[in-house]
């Protein structure tokens, strides 16, 4: 790993890191990753993969087959735990989100870093501490809003970055990628529900 990505992970330690002992709820395989994702994350990383940053991580399902793919990488996984709009209003029970992820990925706390935060702090945060992130995997809300703003935020902290994200399907992360692309002149691909900037 390089000496500015290695400083970089050591910070987001301190400040965000699993517990010393792991949470007493059930491993939870659920979760929203695509044959079709999976496949064109294998198509970016490799084994010289170093670092991946992951916006929305739910239960680590994509974050531990990110570290599969990538063996060597450490993933940053920035989310808040809480749900999104759509779950808070189906009455989904979110408050244990966070210790399902930590003993979902207990397997993996050796190359994941939780930074429990919203994604534009989450962002910002990396960057300031001088992350430098292969790709970036963007599956967090679904608010054309907040798709956009992480897309142009990604951009903006991480020029040089591979981005990839999820949920095409939905009218409101479709419009996002596509005003994203207008305002930037980058090309977008997709495959199923998955896309990617050139």
């Amino acid at each position: 790993m390089t000496e500015h990505n290695a400083r970089a992970i050591l910070k987001l330690r301190e400040l965000f890191s699993f517990p010393e002992t792991k949470p007493d709820v059930p491993f939870d395989a659920g979760g929203w990753l695509q044959p079709e994702n999976a496949e064109v994350l294998k198509s970016f990383l490799s084994i010289n993969t170093q670092v991946v940053l992951e916006v929305g991580t739910w239960y680590g399902l994509s974050a531990r087959n990110i570290c599969d793919i990538a063996p060597n990488a450490t993933i940053v996984c920035i989310d808040t735990w809480l749900g999104s709009f759509e779950h808070i209003m189906a009455g989904m029970r979110v408050s244990t989100l966070f210790e399902i992820f930590l003993s979902s990925c207990w397997d993996y706390r050796q190359r994941i870093v939780p930074v429990r935060v919203d994604s534009y702090t989450g962002l910002k945060i990396s960057n300031h501490f001088g992350l430098r992130p292969e790709l970036v995997y963007i599956d967090g809300g679904h608010e054309h809003r907040t798709v956009y703003n992480d897309i142009m935020s990604t951009i903006d902290y991480f020029p040089e970055t591979i981005i990839v994200g999820d949920d095409l399907d939905w009218p409101s992360v479709a419009g996002a990628v596509k005003d994203t692309t207008e305002a930037t002149g980058k090309k977008v691909y997709f495959k199923g529900h998955c896309w990617w900037l050139e």
